[in-house]
């Protein structure tokens, strides 16, 4: 809602934007809102609200990520002090001899991360040694054919179970057509 000066300005006013927003929310935009013109001396200068406006607009830039890596095993691992789920965590040493700035990626406490030392301690990792250690371990298990075998029945167990529910269903909607 824009100002203009000290005299007398039309301002727009909006109703009915929404249908049935106890059921859609925001999702139920209505095509045909109703507008009305009302008039009203103007609180603000223009000059004051040119100047707010142009410091929100400044201030509104969302700033770019710092890190777009990959953390595989966020929410996998759990800390060994009290089991909060393991969480992305980045630091930033200071440059090398070159002048690089180099970033060193944990694993941390969730719980320490979000709630702080009262909590928990950070209990880091290194990103490197945790995932090379799960991948070293799962290459291991996975490499015994017993019990590649029982993965692999189980697996087409729990998808054959699910294939006979959803059969079921489909059958019990056909009945009923």
């Amino acid at each position: 809602m824009a100002s203009s000066g000290t005299t007398t300005t039309a301002l727009d006013r909006f109703f009915n934007r929404y249908e049935n927003w106890s059921n859609k929310r925001r999702r139920g935009k209505s095509d045909e809102p109703t507008v009305s013109v009302g008039k009203h001396e103007a609180i603000i200068h223009d000059a004051l609200w040119e100047r707010v406006q142009f410091l929100l607009q400044k201030k509104s830039i969302t700033p770019s990520r710092i890190f777009d890596g990959e953390f595989l095993l966020t929410g996998l691992i759990r800390c060994p002090k009290c089991g909060a789920a393991m969480v992305a965590s980045r630091t930033r040493s200071r440059k090398t001899k070159t002048g690089e700035i180099v970033n060193h990626l944990y694993y941390s406490c969730g719980a320490f991360r979000s709630k702080g030392s009262s909590v928990c301690s950070a209990n880091s990792i290194r990103k490197q040694v945790a995932e090379e250690e799960v991948m070293n371990r799962l290459a291991r298990v996975l490499s015994r054919d017993h019990i590649l075998k029982t993965i692999v029945d189980k697996m087409n167990h729990r998808l054959t179970s699910a294939l006979q529910v959803e059969l079921e269903h489909i059958r019990s909607q056909l009945e009923q057509a």
